[in-house]
């Protein structure tokens, strides 16, 4: 069976080998999970930099509702990525 890859510029070339294919397949996934884990910690990052600027904020005017404002904001996400880094281990 003949496959169609696209090595990054405008050729193609044909591949015979199922393994060469499936080689390729593991690198793309591979960088996509890379991508995904980047993006989750930039995520967690800015999470943790805001709640703690909110918190400094809070603590020299002693008013905590730009903190819980934050944190209602940010919580979502951060229950997202940790959901999904963390769920399949709870499963498993």
């Amino acid at each position: 069976m003949k496959y169609r890859v696209k090595n990054g510029s405008k050729s193609e070339f044909e591949v015979d080998d199922v393994k060469v294919v499936k080689a390729i397949e593991a690198g793309t996934r591979a960088r996509e999970s890379e991508t995904r884990s980047q993006i989750a910690k930039a995520i967690l990052l800015a999470a943790v930099l805001f709640l703690a600027s909110a918190a400094a904020f809070g603590l020299s005017k002693n008013d905590f509702s730009a903190l819980s404002s934050i944190w209602n904001a940010a919580s979502p996400l951060v229950g997202v990525v940790l959901g999904y880094y963390f769920g399949k281990s709870a499963k498993g």
